[in-house]
């Protein structure tokens, strides 16, 4: 067999295996069949929004590897949230609708957590204006020392150790992602 068809075999495999074990591979020789499902936000990694979802909208950000330092937040978010939140500042838990309470989360990191303050130059509420012409209240997060992929990963991390520490609890999903106007927004799906 030839050295070159032989290794484009091996790498289909690998990938179909990858993409199989996180569920999101289908079988191209079979006829794709047309989804009845509802078309909501979808968040990266395809998944539609669900209530007290907290997730990056598809096609706010690129593709590649994030910093070590985000994953180490990933980590954190997951197996230490409430000490994740004690670095940040965060004591008590957030009131209000879902903006609010991520408002909260958010003012409190940035005035008690240096790094927070170096990597955001601070976060506002806002009306965003939707493709459709609609307008929906929204936060908008400035960017400063860190670039905008790294940063929006990083919001969601701390969203997510947030609601995992029971600081908040959003009864709606949280989308982050790229607004009209300013270049990083959070909002209710």
């Amino acid at each position: 067999m030839n050295e070159r068809l032989l290794k484009k075999k091996i790498r289909s495999a690998v990938h179909d295996i990858l993409f199989e074990q996180a569920g999101d591979v289908e079988d191209e020789r079979e006829p794709k069949e047309k989804e009845t499902k509802s078309k909501g936000t979808k968040l990266v990694g395809g998944a539609t929004a669900q209530p007290g979802d907290i997730g990056i909208v598809k096609g706010s950000i690129g593709k590649g590897d994030y910093r070590a330092w985000v994953k180490s937040a990933k980590a954190r978010a997951q197996k230490e949230p409430r000490a994740l939140m004690g670095d940040l500042g965060v004591k008590s838990t957030a009131t209000g609708d879902d903006l609010q309470q991520v408002l909260k989360i958010l003012r409190v990191a940035l005035n008690y957590n240096p790094t927070m303050r170096e990597a955001y130059g601070g976060v506002r509420e806002i009306q965003e204006t939707l493709p459709d012409g609609g307008a929906v209240k929204a936060i908008a997060v400035t960017m400063s020392g860190v670039d905008h992929r790294n940063g929006k990963q990083f919001l969601m991390h701390t969203l997510q150790g947030a609601k995992n520490a029971n600081f908040i609890n959003p009864q709606g999903a949280l989308g982050i992602g790229r607004g009209s106007v300013e270049s990083t927004v959070i909002y209710s799906i």
